[in-house]
Order: structure tokens, then C-alpha cells, then sequence
């Protein structure tokens, strides 16, 4: 059979070839008149032509998936939304971004902040300013991940070599 010659010059995953394997088996034995087999047919045929080891790069265009979802797929709004947030996580969790933060603020510190941004985006560089720098609070910060502890007054000069 064409079909199960051409399925082993597709290489498909063992755990999809040995289903491929059966039903190749049982369409030999089946009659071609009855209309199973085109279903049969039509299943191996997916199977083998399903783009297997082809990888694209990704594009982080969440207007463009938004817009692709709404011109090619009606209906399955929750759907769409899952993807374009699924979409949206994966876009901050890759960046390389700086956070300058203060170590003393209002409602959270510095330190948490740090916590639960390296937590979400573990590439996130951070940088803590403090009017309040002392050397547990600098061995703190660094050892949960801060790029740079910078004492107030802040050299501008070395804040922008930082943050380039």
C-alpha cells in the first residue's frame, strides 16, 4: 500500500506509527467499496502529511494573531482568548527588560518586587536604588537576583551604562 510506504518515509513518531500500522493493516483487509475505508484513507493521509520536523520562527504579533484567529477561525471566543494570553505570557517572559526600583516604597518593598518579578520573568534584570543601602540589605537583594544595588545619591553615569 502507497500509504504505509508513505508514512515510513515521513517519520512519524512511534507513538503515532503504531496506530498508522493498524489501520493500514485493517484497511488492506477491508473492501474499498464500503465507506470506512475513504474514512480510513483520509485518516493515514492526514497523518502523513502533517508537517513533521519544519519549524517556523515565532512572530510575537498579538494584533496579528488576534487578527489571524478573527479572519480564519468563527466562533471559540474563549479559545482565542486563552491563545492570545497564552501568546501574551510568552511574549513578557522572553524580554530582557530592566526594572530600577526603590528598596523602601509604600506598599512593597524593593525586595518583594524583586521576588516576584524574577519569579515571573526570571531574564527580567533588576536594579535597586536605595537612600537606605546597608550591607545586609545588599547581600539580600543580590543573592535573589538583583543585576546592581545602587546607593542614593545615584551616579546617572553609571545607571545609564547599566541600563544600556
Amino acid at each position: 500500500m502507497d500509504l504505509r510506504r508513505a508514512a515510513e518515509a515521513a517519520k512519524i513518531p512511534k507513538s503515532v506509527s503504531a496506530p498508522a500500522s493498524r489501520e493500514s493493516d485493517r484497511l488492506e483487509r477491508m473492501d474499498t467499496g464500503i465507506p470506512e475505508y475513504s474514512i480510513g484513507v483520509s485518516y493515514l493521509e492526514f497523518l502523513v502529511s502533517l508537517p513533521r520536523q519544519e519549524f517556523t520562527d515565532d512572530n510575537p504579533d498579538i494584533a496579528l494573531a488576534e487578527k489571524t484567529l478573527e479572519l480564519q477561525h468563527y466562533g471559540l471566543k474563549h479559545v482565542k482568548e486563552r491563545i492570545l494570553e497564552y501568546l501574551a505570557v510568552k511574549i513578557l517572559c522572553n524580554l530582557n527588560e530592566i526594572i530600577l526600583t526603590d528598596l523602601k516604597m509604600e506598599k512593597m518593598d524593593g525586595i518583594q518586587l524583586l521576588e516576584s518579578a524574577k519569579r515571573i520573568s526570571p531574564n527580567t534584570e533588576i536594579v535597586m536604588i536605595t537612600g537606605y543601602a546597608t550591607v545586609s540589605s545588599s547581600v539580600d537583594a543580590l543573592k535573589k537576583g538583583a543585576a546592581l544595588y545602587l546607593p542614593k545619591p545615584i551616579d546617572l553615569d553609571e545607571l545609564r551604562a547599566t541600563v544600556r
